[in-house]
């Protein structure tokens, strides 16, 4: 599976209203074969919120322990219940992630917090040949200098938990659609 990264936005993205006003941003892609077209934008939105491997959720817990302090804003760890019922839909929130908006096909998550400002766009595209891509896209914000010097400390991290989320959600989609075909 090929992950590409681009330092531009999605041509269709709700992200690009904000293009102006961002400091960072980035787009993972990755495409993937929907050979009975089954594959709807539902199954990625589920997909991403179940499909987080282990080892980032023990990141993200020692990102908590060591922020608290400086007064950021830390995730509610979610139940599964909380995941399993979650919808996504404009204002609603789980963990770390406010929706902010919703189309047929993206999905824009994100925080407001005194150091910076991020969203994260989620969409699914078709191309020809059964062709989708899915491309998870991030644009950050700097409230101030705390905010340049944290994302700088993060970013690595980012550049590794993006893709691996990516692999995650193919890999849940792939697996769901051939338990479909021997059913």
């Amino acid at each position: 599976m090929k992950i590409t990264k681009e330092s531009t936005l999605p041509i269709h993205s709700i992200l690009k209203t904000e293009e102006s006003t961002y400091d960072y941003v980035d787009s993972f892609f990755v495409q993937f074969l929907d050979e009975d077209h089954k594959i709807e934008f539902a199954d990625i939105s589920e997909a991403f919120l179940q499909s987080k491997p282990g080892w980032i959720s023990v990141l993200m817990r020692w990102r908590d322990r060591l922020v608290k302090p400086l007064g950021l804003k830390t995730s509610k760890k979610s139940t599964e219940e909380e995941i399993r019922n979650f919808t996504m839909e404009k204002g609603a929130r789980l963990g770390i992630f406010h929706v902010y908006d919703v189309s047929r096909n993206e999905v824009i998550l994100g925080e407001n917090d005194r150091h910076l400002d991020f969203r994260i766009s989620i969409m699914l595209e078709d191309h020809p040949n059964n062709i989708k891509n899915l491309s998870i896209s991030s644009i950050v914000i700097f409230n101030h200098w705390f905010g340049r010097l944290y994302f700088m400390v993060i970013k690595p991290f980012h550049n590794i938990i993006v893709p691996e989320i990516l692999k995650g959600i193919v890999a849940k989609i792939e697996s769901e659609n051939e338990d479909k075909h021997h059913q």
